[in-house]
């Protein structure tokens, strides 16, 4: 399954629905699957943590890979010390 790593400041590219699933791995062990339409304008993974009022601070560990295949565009792991591609291996909708 190919991923591309990012950064919590790198741009969001719309993908050719324009819509965009995310799966949130959050520190206290939540989920969250979001889906959402990129905005025209630049938008990076911090806005789009902002906006669904997911806490972080500059010292958050936060991990975001690309997913280049399958249902889910990019994977987040906010604040968990667990390395991500772990966490989506385990996970059932990783394909």
């Amino acid at each position: 399954m190919p991923h591309k790593e990012m950064s919590v400041k790198t741009q969001l590219v719309r993908n050719d629905e324009g819509t965009t699933k995310m799966l949130l791995f959050l520190q206290n062990g939540e989920e969250r699957l979001i889906t959402f339409i990129l905005p025209k304008e630049s938008c990076t993974l911090q806005d789009v943590l902002e906006q669904c009022n997911v806490p972080f601070t500059d010292k958050t560990n936060i991990q975001i890979m690309q997913n280049c295949s399958g249902v889910i565009d990019f994977f987040v792991s906010v604040g968990r010390t667990k390395k991500i591609e772990d966490l989506i291996k385990k996970h059932h909708m990783h394909n």
